[in-house]
């Protein structure tokens, strides 16, 4: 169980235990993180031009009220629900959700 106020400390519910990292280890494991997010951010891009391809301006120029917005990102999410019970790719789903926000905030001012 991971302690809620530090990430990297392990609750065996009565003693706290610290998941010490050697400084190379920790070294390492930061540059994959920044590789993996790199990864999801490039993703996350190309699914954002699909759906401007797709879509065309409607959401960026303002043609579309915050309420509808909101109803097609609530979808996006329904669909990652659904994925969460085996029915598609959850991490297509979050990545579509995510270019859904990306593109609600270029329509802001």
């Amino acid at each position: 169980m991971r302690n809620q106020r530090d990430p990297l400390t392990l609750s065996d519910g009565n003693a706290n235990v610290q998941n010490v990292m050697s400084g190379a280890e920790n070294t390492h494991q930061k540059k994959y993180s920044e590789m993996i997010r790199v990864l999801i951010f490039e993703a996350i891009s190309k699914e954002r031009t699909r759906q401007h391809e797709k879509f065309g301006d409607q959401c960026i120029a303002g043609n579309l009220h915050s309420d509808t917005k909101l109803r097609i990102l609530v979808e996006e999410v329904g669909e990652v629900a659904q994925a969460i019970d085996g029915h598609g790719d959850l991490r297509s789903e979050l990545v579509q959700v995510a270019a859904c926000a990306v593109g609600w905030l270029e329509s802001l001012p």
